[in-house]
């Protein structure tokens, strides 16, 4: 626990009582995408898509959404301005919130499996099967659809008419304590309505792995607990 300031001294050793099993470190954070709203779950026809078998399943919860592996970067950012002003007469000053702006960043290596864009478009509901939206001469298309109907795993297309659609983004924050537990310990939040408004993918001669990033927009934070669902 936090000591007080009539307990502290100069000569304790820390200010809280902190093992190391008690941080949080990237390893203990997950994050998944899922339906815009966290609302949705609990709806009969809520569907995501499901890479392996290449058709949609059933969500009942957020634990029902696969989580986005190989991520190297995660960033969320919120900002909210303050307007000031003041009167004729006195010194004082007044303050007004202004509407925020949200935003994060995501980086992912790729590999043979779903790239970034499609992975966050997996588990967003039967609205956006892709398979639906699929033409040949369509250049709005997220990727390329085979003669088999399967997805190929690579979608790079911003244009696509399907990310007009919204997706939401589950983060877990644990402790290395709590690790083999399926209950986050820290906390869980929901990102929803997000838009994806930045992609981008690197390379270069000699390296041996692909990296490809997304920046997003989300309209609200919804605390939860995903065990309530």
């Amino acid at each position: 626990m936090n000591k007080k300031i009539s307990d502290w001294t100069l000569t304790e050793e820390t200010l809280r009582d902190v093992v190391a099993a008690d941080f949080v470190g990237s390893k203990t954070v997950i994050l998944a995408a899922g339906p815009p709203k966290y609302s949705d779950f609990g709806n009969d026809t809520v569907e995501r898509y499901d890479w392996d078998t290449q058709a949609m399943v059933s969500i009942t919860g957020p634990r029902d959404l696969p989580v986005l592996a190989l991520l190297q970067d995660f960033n969320l950012q919120s900002q909210r301005g303050l307007l000031q002003f003041g009167e004729i007469g006195s010194d004082g000053k007044y303050f007004i919130r202004d509407r925020g702006a949200n935003s994060v960043r995501l980086s992912r290596l790729v590999f043979d499996g779903p790239s970034l864009m499609a992975a966050l478009y997996s588990g967003t509901g039967t609205t956006v099967d892709p398979a639906s939206a699929w033409n040949a001469d369509n250049p709005y298309n997220p990727g390329f659809r085979g003669t088999d109907n399967a997805w190929r795993k690579i979608w790079l297309n911003l244009d696509a008419k399907m990310l007009n659609r919204p997706f939401g983004l589950y983060v877990g924050i644990t402790t290395v304590e709590d690790l083999d537990n399926s209950e986050p310990k820290i906390g869980e939040f929901y990102m929803q309505t997000c838009y994806i408004e930045m992609h981008n993918i690197n390379m270069s001669q000699g390296t041996n792995m692909v990296a490809e990033g997304v920046s997003l927009k989300w309209s609200s934070l919804l605390p939860i607990d995903s065990t309530a669902t």
